[in-house]
């Protein structure tokens, strides 16, 4: 039998191949690989680092080896960064191994630079939680391997940085703030300290208004670094005096999502600069901006939505991504460069074969962004300015945190369609709404997986519990399928087609988990257990 680095080296091949084929082929996500033998993220990336960074593993390779490297990892750091903030079992020690084996290889003279660079900018794409001495060993690593191979990349973070801006500018890949953001957030993330703060000071005094107003949402940067520098930057007058009434109102804006230090020094700034007689700008759309339409996805069974927003934007059009997490809030946000309409539709198209997802009503976000707000102060989980930046299309003034109550919404549902909360539309709701799940299942995955669920469907299995096995397994979830399916409710209840699951459905559901009916006799709960199970199978007994 293949080892599993061999067979790492296999799926890495095939998928080399694949792209040659195909082109635009993507990687297996982390189903697949799971599918194949591993069992946590940093089991496969441990076998995956020596075939990419290796250079005699890869001297004579496919031309698309770094690319379907690059494609790989992304799936498994990607699920890595879930499984943490999820708080999976032994995660933040498979990513401690992780960043040690990075480190060894950048201690290493015989690695393949252009694979360990892709590394670097997925991991400044992403949220994961990196050590401040694997930040430092990233950062020396990327200063010397620029310092040996320049390229356009390195003149973007270069003590000179005003040439490679005006050249972006002349190009016009810079039309907003946002833009200038999305290019030069992630360089950030690892630049070195002795350039970072004559950078900043570099961008905050530019003449160009989106290079000012965008270097402000640095403050959101995911790297404490750039914040800090950034924070300082600002308590003088000097750069005070710089900002916009529109850059005060998002300093206001962002005084609430950051961490509680920050936020007294950004006081004093706020004050400062409101002082020198710079007036708030008011909360409104931007003037060249429009939302063409919104796309939502359905809860899935990790209690995640994702949310795609088509923008106008100076005649050409973007992408805007969110998504909106149960527990945590907010996270993981994106945004597209300006391009065509039918670039953008494109990719819409490939998330709708994807995902289970809806056009809907911009209602929806201005009712739920608040509630997600207040999960991020809940949990800590930091905001990001492509956050900022959709709530300023959505023309939302409610930027402060606002949960969603409930049962609020469910006794104003129960005083205006009495008609759908009786036994006879519970039946009704259940029947249409098993067929759909079951119809979607493959995007919904809708089953529980925790260690509590694994240890109870093991007794199940194994004949150890005797009786119906649907509660026994869901009964503790209950609670949180009840608010799930409020949520579901709602989104429903704003589909702008005309197919669609019916929104009354979801909110018998609801009414019938909070009048304790008990599980077994809600037929979608089958479903859940069924998959639960199958799911704890695979776990418990998988070679």
């Amino acid at each position: 039998m293949p080892s599993n680095q061999a067979l790492a080296a296999q799926l890495l091949a095939s998928v080399a191949q694949e792209i040659e084929e195909a082109g635009d082929s993507t990687a297996p996500d982390w189903r697949a690989i799971y599918s194949m033998g591993w069992r946590t993220p940093a089991d496969f990336i441990s076998e995956l680092l020596p075939i990419g960074l290796e250079v005699s593993n890869n001297s004579s390779s496919s031309p698309y080896h770094n690319e379907a490297f690059e494609r790989l990892l992304f799936a498994s750091l990607l699920q890595l960064m879930i499984d943490i903030r999820e708080g999976r079992t032994n995660a933040e020690e498979g990513w401690q191994q992780v960043q040690l084996q990075l480190t060894n290889y950048m201690n290493s003279e015989q690695i393949n630079g252009e694979a360990m660079m892709s590394i670097i900018g997925l991991l400044a794409s992403l949220d994961l939680p990196m050590d401040v001495n694997f930040i430092d060993q990233t950062k020396e690593w990327q200063s010397d391997y620029y310092s040996e191979k320049v390229d356009h990349a390195s003149e973007l973070v270069t003590l000179e940085p005003q040439e490679a801006l005006q050249l972006l500018l002349d190009e016009e890949a810079i039309q907003t703030e946002y833009d200038f953001y999305l290019l030069f957030a992630e360089q950030l993330t690892f630049i070195r300290d002795s350039i970072l703060d004559p950078l900043l000071q570099s961008l905050l005094q530019t003449h160009h208004d989106n290079i000012r107003e965008g270097t402000l949402l640095f403050l959101l940067h995911k790297q404490k670094e750039v914040r800090q520098t950034l924070l300082k930057l600002l308590q003088t007058s000097q750069y005070q005096r710089l900002v916009t009434p529109l850059g005060l109102r998002r300093l206001i804006t962002i005084r609430n999502w950051i961490d509680k230090p920050e936020q007294a020094t950004l006081d004093r700034i706020i004050r400062s600069i409101r002082k020198q007689g710079t007036p708030c700008a008011h909360y409104e759309v931007p003037e060249q901006a429009s939302i063409e339409k919104v796309f939502s996805s359905a809860v899935d069974g990790a209690g995640a939505q994702s949310i795609v927003i088509l923008c106008k934007e100076y005649g050409q059009y973007r992408l805007i991504g969110i998504l909106l997490k149960e527990k945590l809030g907010i996270i993981d946000g994106w945004l597209t460069p300006l391009s065509s309409k039918r670039s953008c539709e494109n990719i819409i198209s490939h998330l709708r074969q994807e995902v289970y997802t809806l056009s809907i009503s911009i209602n929806y976000l201005q009712t739920v962004l608040p509630h997600f707000l207040a999960l991020n102060s809940q949990s800590g989980q930091p905001l990001t300015a492509e956050v900022l930046m959709t709530l300023e299309y959505c023309g939302l003034k409610q930027w402060q945190p606002q949960p969603l109550d409930y049962q609020n919404i469910m006794a104003n549902w129960q005083q205006e369609y009495p008609d759908i909360f009786t036994p006879t539309a519970l039946q009704q709701a259940m029947r249409r709404n098993k067929l759909w799940v079951v119809r979607n299942f493959d995007s919904l995955m809708w089953f529980e997986s925790d260690a509590d669920i694994i240890k109870k469907a093991q007794h199940v299995l194994e004949e150890e519990h005797q009786g119906p096995f649907v509660s026994y397994l869901l009964e503790p979830y209950r609670e949180k399928w009840q608010s799930r399916f409020i949520r579901l409710a709602l989104w429903a209840a704003n589909n702008s087609q005309k197919r669609g699951p019916k929104w009354q459905d979801f909110a018998t559901l609801s009414w019938a988990l909070n009048n304790e009916t008990p599980l077994e006799r809600i037929s979608v709960f089958d479903c859940i257990a069924a998959e639960s199970l199958a799911v704890a199978e695979d776990e418990l007994y998988a070679e």
